[in-house]
């Protein structure tokens, strides 16, 4: 049985330290790309991350074209600050009503 995910390193960054903090980022292996769970990886980092007052996602730089198109697809720019890519992930006091 072919695998499901590969590991790759991905950072948070937030107001609380300042900091960035690293946990592997599992990417999609190949034959299940582009079926939903990339984004659905995504969407769980933002969880984990949000509520422990981190305001960014951090990915390294991208190796292909098509995945540098999905990390705009889904947000991630070119980091200001190195060869990283990285998603805002906080709140927007606008749709807060704030």
């Amino acid at each position: 049985m072919e695998r499901l995910w590969a590991r790759w390193p991905l950072t948070t960054a937030g107001k609380r330290s300042g900091a960035a903090a690293g946990f592997p980022l599992l990417a999609v292996a190949e034959p299940w790309r582009r079926r939903g769970y990339g984004v659905q990886l995504i969407g769980q980092a933002v969880m984990h991350y949000r509520p422990m007052g981190r305001d960014r996602l951090r990915l390294p730089t991208p190796e292909t074209e098509a995945a540098a198109g999905f990390y705009r697809e889904f947000g991630f720019s070119p980091a200001a600050d190195g060869p990283a890519w990285e998603k805002f992930i906080g709140y927007d006091p606008e749709f807060l009503g704030t």
